[in-house]
């Protein structure tokens, strides 16, 4: 099964982490191109969760159209902020 993450902060990049090293295939999208780089570059989110090896099935874009169009399940995992 493929699947796709929308939302690559801390929370998305773990979900997407678990899901790949269980042995899916996750196309993960990233709204940051340096975070994007990054992944595909080091294997690693540097950005929001620095020191975690990303599994090898993870594949980043920033082509939401691109990632919507290939998975059979979709997690949307967007952060937001609380303002008090």
């Amino acid at each position: 099964m493929k699947i796709g993450v929308i939302g690559a902060a801390a929370w998305g990049t773990a979900l997407a982490n678990l899901r790949a090293n269980n042995g899916l295939d996750v196309a993960l999208g990233v709204f940051e191109q340096e975070v994007c780089a990054g992944r595909l570059e080091e294997r690693e989110n540097k950005v929001f969760l620095p020191g975690v090896a990303l599994s090898q099935n993870i594949q980043p874009s920033n082509d939401l159209d691109c990632v919507a169009a290939i998975i059979e399940m979709l997690l949307l995992v967007v952060h937001s902020l609380v303002f008090s």
